[in-house]
């Protein structure tokens, strides 16, 4: 049995904002959901978890990812993304998709590559 379910442009909207992160980073989640940011302790998301909850962002331009992350949290400073980045390597800049680099969770890293690369390569095998 296929369940179809119908969604309102508003309803569709709403449900791309809230996957993106991008719900206002500083409010509480609404009482019926669970955290879904973790944090540091401090009540500020890990940016591990905003690029592991957003399968990645778009890192071509480095000086477009701290922006990216600052729009998905509430009191992360560029210096924490280097210090996710460089010291504790818990995310990683890589061509993980669509021949562009992205910002994705070290964790992430090997099933991504598994699941993106044969197709990346494929495609430039005529070049």
């Amino acid at each position: 049995m296929t369940t179809t379910i119908t969604l309102s442009p508003a309803e569709t909207r709403r449900f791309r904002v809230l996957s993106q992160g991008l719900d206002a980073p500083d409010a509480p989640p609404p009482a019926s959901s669970s955290s879904r940011k973790p944090s540091d302790g401090g009540g500020h998301p890990q940016i591990r978890d905003i690029v592991a909850q957003t399968g990645g962002i778009q890192a071509q331009d480095m000086n477009a990812a701290p922006l990216q992350i600052r729009a998905r949290s509430a009191g992360l400073t560029a210096a924490d993304l280097h210090r996710a980045l460089v010291e504790e390597r818990s995310i990683v800049r890589t061509w993980a998709m669509r021949g562009t680099l992205h910002l994705i969770a070290s964790a992430d890293q090997a099933w991504m590559a598994a699941l993106t690369g044969p197709p990346a390569l494929a495609a430039g095998r005529g070049r």
